[in-house]
């Protein structure tokens, strides 16, 4: 009697543009002010600055001034790693 054989499922595949072989750019993610991000989490603006100075939380720079915008994705990930 021989043992039945065991299919892994297949991994989702990228999702490719027409030419072969390319990979389609992915799609950015929505930055948050620091407004936002500090209404996103339920904290105070002041806290969102000390944790992105401290580097407790991530965010990119922009313009000359150097204002802070966040990523949705990190913030949720924050908040998972905080909750843990």
């Amino acid at each position: 009697m021989m043992p039945t054989q065991i299919h892994k499922p297949r991994r989702k595949s990228r999702k490719t543009s027409k030419r072969k072989g390319k990979v389609a750019p992915a799609r950015p993610s929505r930055l948050l002010s620091i407004d936002e991000a500090a209404e996103w989490l339920g904290v105070a603006k002041v806290t969102i600055r000390r944790w992105t100075n401290t580097g407790i939380l991530r965010c990119v720079r922009m313009c000359d001034r150097g204002d802070r915008r966040f990523r949705v994705e990190d913030l949720d990930l924050f908040i998972r790693l905080r909750l843990k």
